[in-house]
């Protein structure tokens, strides 16, 4: 669906909210000649002063009073005292749901894409929107683990639990990266049907390009399966910069995987950073 121009909407629409001070000017005139009464001048003066402010509203309150609300946590207080404790994976960070680049008391106001746990159904996806304080931004990495309350009824609304000492224990295997197409679908179908084997890291070359704030890296596999010959593959990723160096440390060692059984270029490696 094609998005409309927020700006040339809220002119036609100003534009069009202005055509009704002639109308009632005239309407107020004719009423005063008629009766003598002076009462639509001041009518006329708060139309003149409302309808500009009324539109305003109607298109800068998502943009304003939506990043307030998370700011000041009227719109997490709830869940965090009836939310049941969970634990999300931060899958991307990124501007915040209406886009541009907005920021409230310096703090910048983004878009979390989160990955579920809380130990009583499969992990799933949310979307949330959040203040974060730029001192945390550095923790705020895809991949990370962050501790998280979730609405007592409405499992997609979730505020971060930032009083927590620690992450809940609720089988927070985090998925090794496994490329931009990698969901949490293929992350349980490999966990129920995935092929034992190992991968090898071959090489990783910078892009040059980055997504997210990270770097996109090219990662070079070969991988060992008893069903099959060894074959090797190249995929892009985007993975922080302090995991990328822990990557390139391990080039050249062998480790544990387990391998889709649909696509053998995805799995989950067992990778130990030394």
């Amino acid at each position: 669906m094609k998005r409309v121009n927020r700006g040339m909407l809220f002119i036609f629409i100003a534009g069009f909210s202005y055509l009704a001070i002639p109308v009632l000017a005239s309407f107020g005139i004719n009423v005063e000649h008629l009766t003598g009464d002076k009462t639509w001048d001041g009518i006329l003066m708060v139309c003149i002063i409302l309808i500009p402010i009324a539109v305003i509203l109607f298109f800068t309150g998502k943009t304003f009073i939506k990043p307030f609300l998370a700011f000041t946590g009227r719109a997490s207080r709830k869940i965090l005292r009836e939310g049941r404790p969970g634990a999300a994976i931060i899958m991307s960070i990124g501007e915040n749901s209406e886009g541009g680049t907005v920021t409230i008391n310096d703090q910048p106001y983004l878009n979390l894409k989160l990955e579920i746990r809380d130990g009583s159904k499969d992990p799933y996806m949310v979307s949330i929107d959040t203040v974060i304080p730029r001192a945390s931004l550095p923790q705020f990495q895809p991949g990370a683990v962050i501790p998280i309350k979730i609405h007592p009824t409405d499992p997609q609304k979730v505020a971060i639990d930032w009083q927590a000492s620690s992450v809940p224990d609720i089988q927070m295997e985090k998925p090794t990266y496994g490329g931009e197409h990698y969901s949490v679908t293929d992350d349980n179908l490999i966990k129920r049907e995935g092929i034992d084997g190992y991968a090898t890291i071959m090489d990783v070359l910078d892009t040059g390009k980055s997504k997210d704030f990270n770097p996109v890296v090219e990662v070079y596999y070969t991988v060992e399966r008893p069903d099959t010959d060894p074959y090797s593959f190249a995929k892009e990723m985007t993975i922080p910069t302090e995991v990328v160096h822990k990557f390139k440390k391990v080039i050249g060692k062998k480790f544990k995987a387990r391998i889709h059984p649909h696509d053998r270029t995805k799995m989950v490696i067992d990778v130990k950073f030394i």
